[in-house]
């Protein structure tokens, strides 16, 4: 396995499996064998809140399995991640909070690419943790 990891925010989950969205599907695929792909805690309770609010459990459970599929690191919430989202949230005060701990979430595994669909998150530079945004990738 390679020691290179690229970090999905929540949303690249929702387009791919909930909306089909072609430009996601590419990123997993782009990605997958050449990187150890990651994701943390708080993308599956990102992702279970719509769950929940629909009653899909099935959707849920597609979620998870693609997950395991795919080999995915979730990357637990800790106190070393949270104090690194808070220095985040320090430094970019428009940043949201679990933007912050999504972010440091992948800093804690040395993520070279953190992919999102949010361009506020752009401004974040860290490590050489390159930010790319879902609409610029073809």
């Amino acid at each position: 396995m390679t020691d290179k990891s690229i970090f999905f925010d929540t949303a690249l989950f929702i387009y791919a499996l909930e909306k089909g969205d072609q430009k996601a599907r590419h990123l997993f695929e782009k990605y997958l064998p050449t990187h150890r792909l990651c994701t943390s805690v708080i993308s599956l309770m990102e992702y279970a809140v719509g769950c929940r609010k629909s009653d899909c459990m099935e959707s849920w459970e597609i979620f998870l399995n693609f997950l395991t599929d795919l080999a995915f690191e979730v990357i637990e919430i800790d106190a070393d991640i949270a104090f690194r989202a808070a220095s985040i949230r320090a430094e970019h005060s428009a940043f949201k909070g679990m933007d912050a701990l999504q972010l440091a979430a992948a800093l804690s595994r040395e993520t070279e690419v953190f992919c999102t669909n949010d361009r506020k998150l752009l401004s974040f530079s860290d490590k050489g943790m390159q930010v790319e945004l879902l609409s610029e990738e073809s």
